[in-house]
């Protein structure tokens, strides 16, 4: 198993990578650092990379979602400017939109857990030491009824503050709670970027080759069933 080296900075506090601070807090021990970049770097590829197919997908099929989410990139970047953090966080469709995606493309079966103490869960009472599984897809079909019109359509305003669709916990793609994902962040600064930069440069439509429809399927991920291609124009 590969190990993270760790040598020493002369950057500042402000300036250090994770690792550093982690090295320079002394909480974690080396090998526990070295656990947190596998976990980071193992989960956080094959998922973010299908989310990203994913999310193309459903707006190349949806022109009304990729025009909003467009406009709303050109209002805060104006001219193609290079997005940061809190111009990031003054962008809600964008959000709505990977939402909205996580909701209707589901990357991973299920959260897993390992329960330490018994509970009682919708009314049962499960001992300790019973493996409970929240599968994302599973979980958005029981609650359609409950919350979501129209359940099928792609609609990214359902994730709009102050939508009467809105509910926190309808979709939880990264789990909940002090075992959440700890990936979220950065995956969700990933994909946001990724999306802000691409959709800056070129309009996305869907091809209309028959070879070129997508099926999907579950693996460790879900993903398409044969290579994607679109069609783009040079914005």
């Amino acid at each position: 198993m590969a190990k993270i080296r760790h040598s020493p900075s002369s950057l500042t506090e402000g300036q250090e990578s994770l690792f550093e601070k982690f090295k320079r807090e002394k909480k974690l021990t080396n090998d526990e650092i070295n656990q947190v970049a596998i976990t980071l770097l193992a989960g956080g590829v094959d998922t973010t990379s299908t989310m990203l197919v994913s999310t193309l997908f459903k707006l190349s099929q949806s022109q009304q979602a990729q025009s909003k989410l467009y406009e709303e990139i050109n209002s805060v970047l104006p001219n193609g400017h290079t997005p940061t953090y809190d111009l990031l966080n003054r962008m809600p469709y964008l959000r709505a939109t990977i939402n909205e995606v996580f909701r209707t493309n589901p990357v991973t079966p299920a959260t897993v857990r390992l329960l330490s103490k018994p509970i009682v869960l919708g009314g049962y009472e499960v001992p300790a030491g019973v493996t409970i599984a929240l599968s994302p897809g599973y979980m958005s079909t029981q609650i359609k009824k409950q919350i979501f019109e129209n359940f099928d359509n792609f609609k990214p305003e359902r994730w709009l503050r102050g939508s009467k669709e809105f509910h926190p916990f309808a979709s939880l793609p990264f789990g909940f709670g002090p075992r959440m994902c700890v990936g979220r962040r950065i995956a969700q600064m990933e994909i946001s970027l990724f999306l802000v930069r691409f959709l800056q440069k070129f309009k996305l439509e869907e091809s209309s080759r028959p070879e070129d429809q997508l099926g999907w399927i579950f693996g460790v991920v879900q993903r398409p069933n044969k290579p994607v291609n679109f069609c783009l124009t040079a914005r």
